[in-house]
């Protein structure tokens, strides 16, 4: 009776570790994208991009929002999803980097 309880216990533990990783990449992906966002409003409140750049790095932001939202459609997001959305989120990144840092202004 021990061991089923034990086994039991052991079973119950592992799913919640595998659920609490799951959540926290789900959340680290959240907080790059709100990190994003806040820098392109930022840059665009202060003339370092201009309104043809927001828009498009909003449009951007939007693509990743809507592969996030496909991924998770069947619940859970997988390995490969969660790196294809990390690689946009990191493309995404450095062109909110160039629209800052170049020669336009508004």
């Amino acid at each position: 009776m021990k061991k089923i309880v034990f086994a039991a216990a052991m079973i119950g533990a592992m799913f919640t570790a595998i659920i609490a990783e799951a959540h926290s990449h789900n959340h680290n992906i959240a907080k790059r994208q709100h990190q994003q966002r806040a820098r392109i409003h930022h840059g665009a409140r202060s003339g370092e991009i201009t309104r043809h750049e927001a828009k498009h790095l909003n449009m951007q932001q939007r693509h990743i929002q809507h592969t996030k939202r496909v991924a998770m459609a069947d619940g859970c997001m997988s390995p490969r999803e969660r790196q294809r959305i990390q690689h946009q989120q990191h493309h995404a990144n450095r062109s909110i980097y160039k629209a800052k840092h170049n020669r336009y202004y508004r």
